[in-house]
């Protein structure tokens, strides 16, 4: 789940302006779009003269994953309980209050990627939400997105709409002083490309658990379960993808959290399932209000199954930087 750029995290309400994704932190789970085709297996030694690389844009795919940048989308969704000031403040309209985020994500490309040359520097996703929230709980907004792929080849540039989204915001489920249990649906509308051609249907279901300890600590917890249907699907189309991520944070400063993640998604299609699991340590910067920044480093220690989740493998190669920035009221 790699590649995704400015950025709203869900707070405990899944709105909050202070801190909220994805997901990753994913995780979140942002970008909509079906899946790209498997990445081939990294080389046991790179060639001592790299040759030049004439990159393509990938061809529409029938099968029917999330590519990689919705695969971050989860990470992203995820509170990341940075502490936060006072900013601007959302207007209200009787009991119901505006709620606005403004969300990017930048993904290094992997060691493997950098290699070739002309080859993938890095990939783009800019995410806008819009909604309302009552004072009851309740709440919802819509999303649109666009994410670019880019090249040390410029010719290699490609950019893409994601699929537009309606997400549902319940009341906690479960509520006091130092735990959360709360949670989303999103439907997804096919206003990709890849989802228009395939005829691609989605949604989803975000699980949150958000818990306050002594000292400054916090841990958050995203259960995501995603499903897909298409008429006509082959042995290697997605047809569900499933999501843990747990995140444990320490206030360190007013303004600066140190956090650490792990995340483990499955894959299932008819063919098979594939497995990954990432750690990644990141920072969460508030030191503007309603501005969250957060860098973050993936190390992939586990993949399996009998296809690519995203990392080709758990090695050095496959480990990737990424800068979230969320703006919101």
């Amino acid at each position: 789940m790699k590649k995704a750029a400015i950025f709203l995290l869900m707070s405990s309400s899944a709105f909050a302006a202070q801190t909220v994704t994805v997901a990753s932190s994913t995780t979140t789970p942002t970008a909509q779009t079906a899946p790209q085709a498997k990445k081939k297996a990294p080389q046991k030694a790179p060639p001592k003269a790299p040759q030049k690389v004439t990159v393509q844009k990938a061809a529409p795919q029938s099968a029917g994953v999330m590519n990689s940048v919705l695969k971050r989308a989860p990470k992203q969704a995820l509170m990341t309980n940075a502490p936060a000031e006072p900013g601007l403040q959302a207007p209200k309209f009787g009991n119901w209050e505006l709620k606005a985020q403004l969300r990017g994500t930048m993904t290094m490309a992997n060691a493997e990627e950098l290699q070739n040359e002309g080859g993938k520097n890095f990939g783009l996703s800019n995410e806008i939400r819009l909604g309302l929230k009552h004072q009851s709980g309740w709440g919802f907004n819509v999303t649109g997105s666009y994410q670019t792929d880019n090249y040390a080849d410029p010719s290699g540039d490609a950019g893409t709409n994601g699929d537009a989204s309606l997400m549902i915001i319940h009341p906690s489920i479960f509520k006091n002083a130092t735990f959360d249990f709360h949670g989303v649906l999103r439907i997804y509308a096919p206003t990709s490309e890849k989802s228009r051609e395939n005829d691609i249907r989605s949604a989803s279901y975000y699980s949150f658990i958000d818990m306050t300890f002594a000292k400054r600590f916090s841990a958050s917890n995203l259960t995501f379960i995603r499903g897909f249907t298409q008429p006509n699907p082959t042995d290697t189309s997605t047809q569900s993808v499933i999501v843990n991520a747990l995140e444990f944070a320490h206030a360190t400063t007013k303004t600066i959290a140190l956090s650490f993640g792990g995340q483990f998604e499955a894959d299932n299609a008819r063919a098979g399932t594939s497995t990954e699991f990432d750690l990644y340590p990141f920072i969460d910067f508030t030191f503007i209000p309603n501005v969250l920044i957060e860098p973050k480093y993936y190390f992939p220690v586990y993949v399996g199954g009998n296809r690519q989740v995203n990392a080709s493998g758990a090695a050095l190669n496959q480990t990737q930087a990424e800068l979230l920035i969320k703006i919101g009221i």
